[in-house]
């Protein structure tokens, strides 16, 4: 089945795809999700937009995704959205809307954190870092591993849903 992309008018195959191609951006879990040039360059992208979009007021929201989704499909060649199926292991185009609902996803993950970060809202020592001196149980900071006892605000990482960890 073929239908018409955004990028350029070309058609792309949006069902029984065997190969996703590096501007594709595809839903799931795991590393070859997480790693997959085309989800490294969604995120790149929604880090880009991501403090403009916590500082607009909701009606101006919509915008900051449709421009990344946008941005995907106007690639060369067009990125898609894509999910595997489980029984065939061949993947397929999520469309639109599901597309537009993971980047706003995106878009508002960590989100009350930079908030608190904009508005100076002070920690439990009275410290702006967030950091609870007495200790350091605040929910917005992970250990670095490694042992060398470094703290480091969680919005400096990624965050793996599946393994429900931060990474770099």
């Amino acid at each position: 089945m073929m239908n018409n992309s955004v990028g350029g008018g070309a058609k792309q195959q949006t069902h029984g795809i065997i190969a996703p191609h590096e501007h594709d951006v595809l839903s799931g879990r795991g590393n070859f999700v997480n790693y997959h040039a085309g989800n490294e360059h969604f995120r790149a992208l929604v880090r880009k937009h991501k403090l403009e979009y916590v500082k607009c007021p909701k009606p101006q929201k919509g915008k900051f995704s449709r421009m990344i989704v946008d941005e995907i499909k106007n690639r060369h060649p067009p990125g898609r959205f894509l999910k595997q199926d489980g029984a065939t292991k061949l993947w397929y185009d999520i469309g639109e809307k599901k597309a537009l609902d993971k980047t706003r996803q995106a878009l508002r993950e960590g989100a009350p954190e930079i908030m608190k970060d904009m508005t100076g809202e002070e920690g439990e020592d009275g410290d702006t870092d967030g950091l609870s001196s007495a200790n350091n149980h605040n929910h917005n900071h992970v250990k670095v591993a490694g042992g060398n006892n470094k703290v480091r605000r969680r919005r400096d990482y990624g965050y793996d849903h599946r393994n429900r960890c931060r990474y770099l």
